[in-house]
């Protein structure tokens, strides 16, 4: 049911003409409707609330849209960045508006440690699960039982790497991070998979734009159907 109501919404999305943003919305609608099941009323048939979810959210985007102030930026207006790390971390707190701190999810900083408590932290928050998340340089399982993208891209390069297929190098070096998921309790995975690792990944678009997608590991983890 999943994989058609998420085909239905993409196709509805398609309108907009903007992929990126369709992919976005796309989860951030299966997020709603998942979150909402419990409250669905028998009255009407699953896919009309599916779509009157969808044209809802849809609505609110248009709306939005024209609200939406047309700025135009040149290159001389960007402001320089600046890298956060532990000893300038506090520079965010005085300057967040201003949209001109980064950090580096390099393998070894201390920001790629932070964000995997940020994971473990969401899944607890909606999943009630303890994980533990620890950042990699590469999978080194052969045949892998489950994995997540954390965005489209990264969704589309772990399916072809996990079918066999080969990923040109170019894209491959879209991959920004790499994680590894174990659960506290095996009992709460499916039962074909219980123990194993779930390897995670963020990539940029080709736009080089990293659209993370949180959600995905909500929808995805392979837990326990009992």
């Amino acid at each position: 049911m999943k994989d058609q109501a998420e085909n239905r919404i993409r196709r509805a999305l398609s309108r907009l003409g903007d992929r990126a943003l369709a992919e976005d919305l796309t989860q951030e609608i299966f997020l709603r409707i998942y979150q909402g099941l419990a409250g669905f009323s028998l009255r009407c048939r699953f896919t009309t609330w599916l779509f009157q979810v969808t044209k809802n959210r849809v609505l609110d985007e248009l709306r939005a849209r024209e609200r939406r102030p047309r700025a135009c930026v040149t290159l001389d207006d960007m402001p320089t960045l600046e890298v956060l790390d532990r000893p300038n971390a506090a520079l965010y707190w005085e300057r967040e508006s201003r949209h001109d701190t980064v950090i580096s999810l390099t393998y070894g900083r201390p920001a790629l440690d932070a964000l995997c408590r940020v994971i473990e932290a969401w899944v607890a928050h909606f999943n009630g699960l303890e994980v533990s998340v620890k950042p990699l340089r590469q999978i080194e399982e052969g045949r892998w039982a489950w994995h997540i993208g954390l965005d489209v891209e990264s969704t589309e390069i772990l399916n072809a790497l996990w079918a066999g297929d080969q990923v040109d190098p170019g894209r491959m070096r879209n991959i920004v991070a790499l994680f590894g998921l174990q659960f506290a309790d095996p009992a709460a995975m499916r039962r074909d998979i219980a123990g194993r690792t779930v390897y995670l990944a963020l990539s940029a678009n080709a736009e080089q734009e990293v659209r993370m997608k949180p959600q995905n590991l909500l929808i995805n983890l392979p837990l326990h159907e009992a």
